[in-house]
């Protein structure tokens, strides 16, 4: 009767009552606390980051205002990149249990960056593109300062 009147089971009732400690305080529940065998080690997800990040990255001149997507070379896609980080794991003598499987270097790709393979219809003017090839190989903050100016006076001119 006591049993129907709290809507339980015995079964119920002896493993609450195994649960119960020395102290008379029942256990606490440990179940989903346990790492999943398939979690993807942090090093390892690192180790993927860094590698995608390695890769070179264009900006969309035309349309970056209306969109924050970077573009990739389109010589590239998910499964090269994929076989080049595993030949790099290779070189670095890394073992095989501890390099990330293509699902998870695929899942990180697209859930953790916003790139794409292809050039944007809307691609980067010349003189952009001159401007940045300047930029990453300026030696002086003077040399900065005086192509950053160039650089304005070059996209006010394309503006009229």
């Amino acid at each position: 009767m006591f049993l129907n009147t709290i809507g339980v089971t015995d079964k119920f009732v002896r493993v609450s009552l195994n649960k119960i400690r020395d102290s008379g305080v029942v256990q606490p529940d440990n179940s989903g606390r346990h790492i999943p065998k398939n979690k993807l080690p942090e090093t390892v997800r690192m180790s993927v980051i860094s590698h995608i990040s390695s890769f070179p990255v264009y900006e969309s001149h035309y349309s970056r205002a209306r969109s924050k997507r970077k573009y990739l070379g389109p010589e590239l896609n998910i499964s090269l990149m994929y076989k080049l980080y595993v030949e790099k794991c290779k070189t670095d003598n890394i073992e095989q249990s501890v390099i990330a499987k293509e699902w998870h270097y695929r899942k990180i790709f697209n859930e953790e960056f916003n790139l794409s393979f292809y050039n944007p219809s809307n691609d980067t003017c010349d003189d952009c593109d001159y401007f940045l090839k300047v930029l990453k190989e300026r030696r002086s903050e003077e040399e900065t300062a005086a192509i950053m100016a160039q650089q304005k006076k070059a996209s006010r001119r394309s503006r009229k």
